[in-house]
């Protein structure tokens, strides 16, 4: 600012600085903090969201973004999940949100079910928990889930052979790479004597 003299007149200037080195070093460190996690949060396999206690969406990173059919995971912020593309299933994941946010407890390791932009079903498993302020109160929930479809396809392959093994008509057997016999179906069981006809068999998983 200028400096007047009795008469009015600028005499000269006067100025206040101050050192924002440190500030604008924790500028920094918090960018790059963030940058960080950003970076992890869309290289992990996992789905990651988060939202309010209106169950409204604050933030994701690009796999759950890609599930949901957005091109950028800022797309989800202030959505709720009957604008996106498990919109059939939306009450039963609001009704969850709903749950670990009333009742401050988290809900892990849970499987359902989820539609993909083209129609398609998946299966997951999500793990919900609450979010909370600086006072302990409740503010939201972060959620996680990844995608087992894959895992419970080979369950159900799985399953059917073991149904169609145990439901034949000729002796079945199973062994390890050494020989040693793991399991036999009811038909070999029941057989008299020497059984006539033996299919080996490995299923995936036994």
């Amino acid at each position: 600012m200028p400096l007047r003299d009795a008469n009015g007149n600028i005499s000269g200037t006067f100025g206040v600085s101050r050192d924002l080195t440190e500030r604008k070093r924790a500028e920094d460190e918090l960018y790059q903090s963030r940058q960080m996690l950003k970076s992890i949060l869309d290289t992990i396999p996992q789905r990651v969201f988060w939202k309010d206690r209106n169950i409204v969406y604050l933030g994701c990173n690009k796999a759950l973004a890609i599930d949901a059919g957005l091109k950028d995971p800022a797309e989800i912020i202030g959505k709720n999940d009957y604008e996106l593309a498990w919109r059939e299933t939306a009450e039963d994941y609001r009704a969850d949100d709903k749950l670990v946010m009333e009742q401050d407890a988290p809900r892990l390791d849970y499987e359902e079910i989820q539609n993909k932009p083209d129609g398609s079903l998946i299966w997951l498993r999500t793990s919900k928990l609450p979010l909370h302020d600086q006072e302990g109160k409740v503010i939201g929930m972060l959620g996680t889930y990844e995608d087992i479809t894959e895992r419970k396809r080979a369950e159900a392959e799985r399953t059917r052979l073991i149904t169609a093994i145990e439901q034949s008509a000729e002796a079945v057997v199973i062994t390890d790479t050494k020989g040693v016999i793991e399991y036999v179906n009811p038909a070999l069981l029941g057989s008299p004597g020497i059984v006539a006809k033996r299919l080996w068999v490995r299923i995936p998983g036994c």
